[in-house]
């Protein structure tokens, strides 16, 4: 049975600050307790998106490695020694195409991978998932760039230093048509994507063995002194 509060004694004695009193009982001269220690983990996966969709391609890329990862951890979360604590899942957009439209993308691909889940692992049942949305900005391609060896490098890497918006270095990166190719076979397909993040702890059960004093020996009771009455 869970005990839902400790001893003073108790407390002093559990093997972590996160532990919880599971049972306690006497046995063969030592106190047995079993105690429930959680850790906090985390878990993150990401699955992929093609360009302008919201769509999930569950075959795409290394879209099934990562479904299957959260599949089986969706599994071993439902034993009772796991609590899940949150969930986030938001979704993102590559930096080209009109902002408005990309925006729209990140939001629809977040809402739509949750339908997805939710149909594929109940999370509501796990804990309350919240949702985000994101247009990745063009900084995010500069270290694929800056370790190609494209036509045009040091220049693009300029223009993405560039104090311009984002609208204007895209405008000019699209004068530059060997970097624009690379960046869209190379460096825009991966923010393309959904991000799930899990935080969650895991249990285990830790037994704790303490001797107890021994109990002193009886001590005999005196014996009552005779009271004699003297009748007259």
């Amino acid at each position: 049975m869970l005990l839902s509060s400790l001893s003073v004694e108790a407390q002093q004695n559990q093997p972590h600050p996160d532990s919880v009193l599971v049972s306690s009982r006497v046995e063969g001269g030592e106190e047995v307790r079993h105690y429930r220690v959680t850790t906090p983990m985390e878990a993150d996966y990401a699955v992929h998106y093609a360009i302008s969709s919201a769509t999930l391609n569950q075959t795409m890329g290394d879209n099934p490695e990562e479904l299957k990862a959260l599949k089986m951890l969706m599994q071993t979360l439902k034993d009772t020694m796991h609590r899940v604590e949150a969930i986030h899942i938001t979704g993102y957009a590559s930096p080209d195409g009109p902002e408005q439209l990309n925006k729209s993308l990140a939001d629809h691909r977040a809402s739509n991978f949750k339908r997805y889940a939710e149909k594929q692992y109940g999370l509501s049942s796990q804990c309350k998932v919240a949702l985000g949305a994101e247009i990745a900005p063009w900084s995010a391609v500069r270290e694929k760039l800056a370790q190609s060896s494209v036509v045009g490098r040091d220049e693009a890497l300029k223009i993405l230093d560039s104090n311009h918006t984002p609208a204007e270095k895209q405008a000019a990166l699209k004068q530059m048509p060997a970097v624009w190719q690379f960046l869209a076979r190379e460096a825009l397909p991966p923010l393309r994507r959904v991000e799930v993040d899990v935080k969650y702890r895991e249990g285990q059960l830790v037994e704790t063995r303490t001797k107890l004093a021994p109990k002193p020996a009886p001590q005999p009771q005196p014996t009552p002194e005779a009271v004699v009455v003297l009748v007259e």
